[in-house]
């Protein structure tokens, strides 16, 4: 809005011409350049996405990958992320180029409504593919008998009726997959999954149980806003 309006206008029209060019480019017959409304907006970008979010009651926020811009960010954070806190719909960060339907999901669970959020969301975004869903669990050495682990672990029967309670309280599909308990930190259980099952989709709640404003986002996915391995789908509700 502090541009000259002449100048504005000109910028804004600029962008009609390729976001139109884009559109058709993307579609051989032309019907999703036929069936697209193009806006133009002047402002805060996420100002202006939040506010058009909830004007249009979107299903979905479908939004570019990050552009690093050093001082922006160590001021307010990226764009990207500023958008991400301000919408409360899903966003679809797309970090590639599509080849198809998403065929792998990976999505993390904390025990958080948010999470949960995310399953849902992953299945309407992407109703065909195999989605694997985990749980991270920490641990401890026990003193002088060591690491324990396993599946008859106390650490990992207490996460695993954690998880039923869960996904009872969040009435969660029958059909949803069960959660795999991982032992480790939630960032070894990733980078465990991520090259085990190459998702071309990752779903995550957009905040954990701790979070006390709804504004604020979890380090894990403020990590996938910065450092997408594939398409990142945030859900806070």
């Amino acid at each position: 809005e502090e541009l000259p309006d002449p100048v504005a206008a000109a910028q804004g029209e600029a962008a009609r011409a390729h976001l139109a060019e884009a559109l058709e480019a993307g579609d051989a017959d032309g019907a999703a350049a036929a069936a697209a409304e193009i806006r133009i907006e002047t402002g805060d970008p996420s100002d202006v996405v939040a506010r058009l979010a909830e004007e249009l009651d979107v299903d979905l926020l479908v939004l570019g990958p990050h552009r690093a811009r050093p001082l922006e960010e160590a001021h307010a954070g990226g764009t990207l992320e500023r958008i991400v806190r301000a919408v409360l719909r899903p966003c679809l960060l797309v970090a590639q180029e599509p080849a198809g339907p998403y065929a792998r999901v990976l999505c993390g669970v904390d025990l958080s409504p948010a999470a949960a959020a995310a399953i849902r969301a992953a299945g309407r975004v992407a109703p065909d593919a195999a989605l694997t869903a985990f749980h991270a669990v920490h641990i401890p050495r026990l003193g002088f008998f060591g690491h324990v682990g396993g599946p008859n672990d106390p650490f990992v029967k207490e996460a695993r009726a954690e998880l039923r309670r869960w996904a009872e309280a969040e009435a969660l599909e029958p059909r949803t997959p069960e959660i795999r308990i991982v032992e480790g930190s939630v960032h070894h259980a990733y980078d465990r999954l991520l090259h085990e099952i190459a998702p071309d989709l990752l779903a995550v709640g957009a905040h954990g149980r701790a979070t006390l404003s709804p504004t604020l986002l979890g380090g894990f996915a403020r990590r996938m806003i910065y450092e997408p391995p594939c398409d990142v789908l945030i859900v806070r509700r």
